[in-house]
């Protein structure tokens, strides 16, 4: 058993090498880590303060968390592959992103639209700069818990402006649950742009199966993505945290093997499970 995961959190209190243990326990062959988000919580229920985490972090924690990943994956030979959470208000941004990779060595870049829609043309200058690089991105979509009324910036439909960036691989994250539908229609549409239409070729959506879908709803998640979309833009993802209080307990293991399962009861080749838990995400990193 070896896999990769393409969708793990680093919590900020993490040890390099925690995380190598924990990698041999699960044997997963490598992991995509994001740097710590770049919020402080600010909800207040009591005060029906729900907008959101609007509190950015200083310039210096940002540069802190960068580096910490940034350095974990230069130690892990290949085996860790960073990319930045990064919160497109944030007056520096651009700099971030061209530090992260220059100094770092980062791969791409991952967004969570919290209480902003990810196509609003502000965030152009960052978007470009983002394709300019070549980086792929990450996007969460579908429900978000913990950041307040913000679900509804998350929709996947609010991604069809990616067609503005051909050049860039973007993923929608957790199958956009409870929008599973949507997020497949709207990978479609990608798909569907990339093989019909001139220029096309470049458009690159995948489509990141970590569970945001309950189990009630994971098999027919699964099965609409394989029967629509097929396995070659699909990529397994856990959703773990590598902090240091949880790590001990996390086991993306029995994830895989469920998944694994699944796709199997579904028909899915060895040949296309091997896309989905391991080439896929080579593709969408460019490696």
């Amino acid at each position: 058993m070896s896999y990769i995961d393409c969708h793990v959190h680093s919590m900020g209190d993490e040890t390099f090498e925690l995380m190598l243990e924990w990698m041999d326990r699960e044997k997963l062959n490598k992991h995509l880590l994001f740097s710590k988000h770049p919020f402080m919580s600010d909800i207040d229920l009591s005060k029906k303060k729900l907008t959101g985490l609007n509190t950015l972090v200083s310039d210096k924690e940002f540069e802190k968390n960068m580096a910490a990943v940034g350095e974990a994956a230069a130690k892990s030979k290949g085996r860790i592959v960073p990319f930045l959470w990064i919160e497109p208000t944030m007056k520096n941004t651009i700099k971030f992103i061209e530090t992260a990779v220059k100094d770092y060595g980062y791969k791409g870049i991952k967004i969570i639209p919290n209480g902003w829609y990810p196509g609003e043309e502000r965030f152009e200058p960052v978007y470009d700069k983002i394709a300019e690089m070549g980086l792929p991105i990450l996007f969460h979509t579908g429900a978000l818990w913990s950041f307040g009324e913000t679900s509804k910036y998350c929709r996947p439909l609010n991604f069809e402006f990616m067609m503005k960036y051909p050049g860039t691989r973007f993923a929608m994250a957790h199958i956009g649950w409870p929008w599973i539908d949507e997020c497949v229609a709207v990978a479609l549409k990608f798909i569907e742009l990339r093989e019909n239409f001139p220029g096309g070729d470049k458009l690159q959506c995948y489509v990141d199966i970590t569970p945001g879908t309950p189990p009630f709803y994971r098999e027919y998640a699964l099965k609409a993505c394989l029967d629509v979309l097929g396995p070659a833009c699909l990529m397994f993802g856990t959703d773990s945290r590598t902090s240091t209080k949880v790590i001990s307990v996390s086991k993306p293991s029995e994830k895989y093997e469920n998944d694994k399962k699944i796709l199997t009861k579904l028909g899915c080749s060895q040949e296309n499970q091997d896309k989905i838990f391991h080439k896929n995400f080579l593709e969408f990193v460019g490696e």
